[in-house]
């Protein structure tokens, strides 16, 4: 996995990528502090971009989207779950 930021009106720095290991049926989240730790962005600063995930064989990737408040509670106030369909790049 790696992080590409979106800067406004520009192209954002790619940082390189991670390596992760999964066996089957395993899974692992990618949060917001993953993301923020891979762009070497303080947690404290909004950011746009895209977490690039690539694999030697087929993954099943479900996107959840949430916001909420920032303070305690740490309520949910909305949440929207979206499949994401891979795409074969041949090497």
């Amino acid at each position: 996995m790696k992080i590409a930021v979106a800067n406004p009106g520009q192209a954002g720095p790619i940082h390189p990528f991670q390596t992760f290991v999964l066996r089957a049926d395993e899974a692992m989240e990618i949060d917001c502090e993953l993301i923020h730790k891979f762009a070497e962005v303080p947690t404290d600063r909004f950011i746009k971009g895209f977490a690039v995930i690539q694999c030697a064989t087929r993954l099943d990737i479900v996107a959840v989207y949430t916001a909420g408040a920032l303070a305690a509670p740490f309520e949910v106030s909305t949440m929207h779950l979206e499949r994401v369909a891979g795409t074969v790049i041949k090497a």
